[in-house]
């Protein structure tokens, strides 16, 4: 049969869906590209947002109307699970990601979903590579943590790690086949590995003392390893053992750390459990031991209990630090969290402080960038094709830098940066 495979959300959700898509081709079936293309279309939800739900109905509406038979999966299915127990399209939960080939042969594709709870191990499996040079390897499901604005947590559980070793052994599959770029994803990088006994760090010194033969499993030796989104306060536990380690060329100098707000007080009714100046302290010493580190946050706007005086404090947390990439999001009520069960803020006011937050943002991130002009980088890595012919490329602190040339994917090359834009940098190359 052909497959349709539609993907939405973050990272951890396309690697699932290469996984899915490398099991199916692996027993006969074929992937196609176009939903009109294909017998079954597969749908992998995200749920973070309430844009996001939208955008998974939409597309279900979309396969409908082109009487396509459907198969529903991820964050939005398994968060609402009881909603889809007598679905008239069968469902494949976070959990069981593996078991797709079960639902794709049954003979009537609205008779069974598979939505048990079970611990799976996703590693190791057939993939179909999204981009055929980035590998996206999940570490580990689920979290640690109870933010009480947030329903991922229903859709992925508590955690479960998957052991170092079979990690390091997916970074020696996936660099086989010719990936240069490793993205090691999961809900929190900051907890992976504490249900097993061990955290980040030892993964990464496994990786590193495994270097060499990573590289010598490529076609030129390079390779670069992005560490994914991690929260705070498990970061704190171990962060300046990390420093050391991020210092070694083979990683991204690029942290994603989001600290939701610059209040403690919110910060507590979120129930984040970790406090603004452990945040700046952290950062600051990241920034301190490695100058060029590139550090992003995320920012909720308009939680329930968020004050003008709260607001003003995030305000004042973003001169502080002076952020190099900020994802600004409004407050969403978001179904069975308790947050949902708060007073909420007036639409208005949570827009007009997105907008204040973000203009500020924006205002400041040109200028932070024209810091880059002039400047050379080497070995930056073409890791995706751009718009009108153009190539973007990743420097040593995953800065993107756009050249108006059409390059390979997986090229390397040195560039020198001659302009700045907000969202990313302009360059040529020089060799």
């Amino acid at each position: 049969m052909k497959i349709f495979l539609k993907t939405f959300g973050c990272s951890y959700n396309f690697a699932e869906s290469e996984i899915m898509a490398g099991i199916l081709q692996e027993k006969g079936h074929q992937i196609v590209n176009e939903l009109k293309d294909c017998d079954v279309a597969i749908l992998n939800s995200c749920t973070v947002k309430n844009s996001a739900d939208t955008k998974f109905l939409r597309s279900i509406k979309e396969a409908e109307d082109l009487n396509k038979k459907i198969i529903l999966a991820g964050c939005y299915t398994q968060a609402r699970k009881s909603h889809f127990l007598n679905s008239k399209y069968p469902v494949i939960g976070t959990f069981n990601i593996t078991n797709i080939l079960e639902l794709v042969n049954q003979n009537s594709l609205n008779q069974k979903s598979i939505l048990s709870t079970n611990d799976e191990f996703k590693l190791n499996n057939p993939r179909v590579l999204t981009n055929k040079i980035v590998g996206i390897i999940p570490i580990s499901q689920g979290c640690l943590d109870a933010c009480t604005y947030c329903l991922t947590r229903f859709a992925r559980g508590k955690l479960h790690s998957y052991k170092k070793e079979d990690i390091l052994q997916e970074i020696f599959n996936l660099t086989k086949k010719g990936v240069k770029e490793i993205w090691l994803t999961s809900q929190d990088d900051g907890c992976y590995g504490f249900d097993l006994g061990y955290n980040l760090v030892d993964l990464l010194k496994l990786i590193l003392e495994n270097k060499e033969k990573i590289k010598s499993l490529t076609k030129d030796g390079f390779i670069k390893i992005r560490i994914g989104m991690a929260n705070p306060r498990h970061f704190l536990t171990f962060y300046k053992d990390l420093i050391e380690i991020l210092k070694d060329d083979i990683f991204y100098k690029f942290l994603h750390i989001p600290i939701q707000s610059g209040s403690n007080k919110v910060l507590l009714d979120m129930k984040r459990n970790h406090s603004v100046e452990d945040f700046i302290k952290m950062v600051n010493d990241f920034k301190k031991e490695i100058p060029e580190i590139l550090i992003a946050t995320d920012i909720i706007v308009g939680f329930p209990t968020e004050t003008q005086e709260d607001f003003h404090e995030t305000m004042s947390l973003m001169k502080i630090i002076d952020f190099d990439v900020v994802n600004v999001s409004r407050f969403w009520v978001r179904p069975y969290t308790q947050a949902a069960k708060m007073k909420q803020l007036d639409s208005k006011v949570i827009k007009e402080r997105s907008l204040e937050l973000s203009n500020y943002y924006y205002s400041r991130i040109k200028e932070k960038n024209e810091k880059y002009v002039g400047k050379i980088y080497k070995n930056c890595l073409m890791d995706e094709i751009g718009t009108n012919n153009t190539s973007k490329f990743r420097n040593e602190n995953y800065k993107q830098i756009v050249v108006n040339n059409l390059f390979n994917k997986g090229q390397i090359k040195d560039i020198e940066i001659i302009e700045a834009k907000t969202h990313h940098l302009i360059g040529k190359t020089i060799n």
